[in-house]
C-alpha cells in the first residue's frame, strides 16, 4: 500500500472549493506555549554557532470552513500536512540557502506572537488510502479517525517545525516545515503562530566559502 500526504493535500485543496464559505477564526493573545516542541536536532554532536536568524510572519487570517467531513482550517499560502487519522492542519514550507557546505546541528523556532482560540467543531482527520492498485488513477480514500489522538488532551502536531537539509553542489539547503496551527482535540483549543524567529545553528565545513544564508525567495 502506498500513502501520500502531499497527494492527499492536493485532493483536499480541490475538494475544499466545494465547501460552504468559511468564516474567520477569532483569536486573542495566548499564554505560555512551552508544551509545543520548538527545536529539531539534526546532529547534536557537531555544536557550532548560529548561522542565521530570520524573522517570519504567517498570513494573519485563519478561515474555518465546515463540511460533512469535519472542520478545515485554511491559511493563505499554506498547504496541509497530517498523519492518516490525525487532524489535518496547515503547513508552511520555508527554504533557506547557504553558499557552500554546512553541517546543521539544529533549527529552532522562537515564537514572537502566538494567538489562541477555540473551534466549535472537530478538525477533520487526514485521509487514509484504503485501496490502491497499480491500475488505479486515484486510490479510494476514507477518513478514519485515530481515536487515541482525538481523545488526547494535547496539541497536534505538538511541534512547531520539521526540518530537512541537503546539498546541491553549490549551496546547503535547509527546508523548515512550519506548523503554525496547533489544535487540541479534547478542548478544541487552537494556537496560531503568527510571527516567529527561525534560528539555524551549525558549522561550516568549507572555510573557503562564507555566506550568512538567505531565504530562497531572496536568491532571485
Amino acid at each position: 500500500m502506498r500513502t501520500g500526504n502531499f497527494l492527499i493535500a492536493s485532493l483536499l485543496l480541490v475538494s475544499s472549493q466545494l465547501f460552504a464559505s468559511g468564516s474567520e477564526l477569532q483569536f486573542q493573545p495566548a499564554g505560555g506555549t512551552d508544551q509545543i516542541n520548538s527545536t529539531q536536532w539534526l546532529n547534536a554532536e557537531i555544536g557550532g554557532h548560529t548561522l542565521l536568524i530570520s524573522s517570519e510572519t504567517i498570513q494573519p487570517e485563519v478561515i474555518e470552513t465546515q463540511s460533512l467531513e469535519g472542520l478545515l482550517l485554511q491559511i493563505e499560502g499554506c498547504a496541509y500536512s497530517s498523519e492518516p487519522g490525525s487532524p489535518l492542519l496547515p503547513m508552511k514550507n520555508i527554504r533557506y540557502a547557504f553558499a557552500g557546505r554546512f553541517d546543521i546541528s539544529n533549527v529552532e523556532i522562537r515564537p514572537v506572537a502566538v494567538l489562541q482560540s477555540v473551534t466549535e467543531n472537530s478538525v477533520m482527520p487526514g485521509q487514509m488510502s484504503i485501496s490502491w492498485t497499480d491500475n488505479d488513477v486515484f486510490p479510494d480514500y476514507d477518513r478514519v479517525t485515530n481515536e487515541n489522538v482525538y481523545t488526547a488532551d494535547s496539541y497536534c502536531p505538538g511541534r512547531w517545525l520539521d526540518v530537512t537539509t541537503g546539498y546541491n553542489g553549490d549551496s546547503t539547503i535547509v527546508n523548515v516545515h512550519v506548523y503554525p496551527v496547533q489544535w487540541n482535540p479534547e478542548s478544541r483549543s487552537t494556537l496560531f503562530l503568527q510571527s516567529f524567529d527561525v534560528l539555524i545553528n551549525g558549522t561550516e565545513t568549507n572555510s573557503a566559502t562564507r555566506n550568512r544564508g538567505h531565504s530562497v525567495d531572496e536568491l532571485d
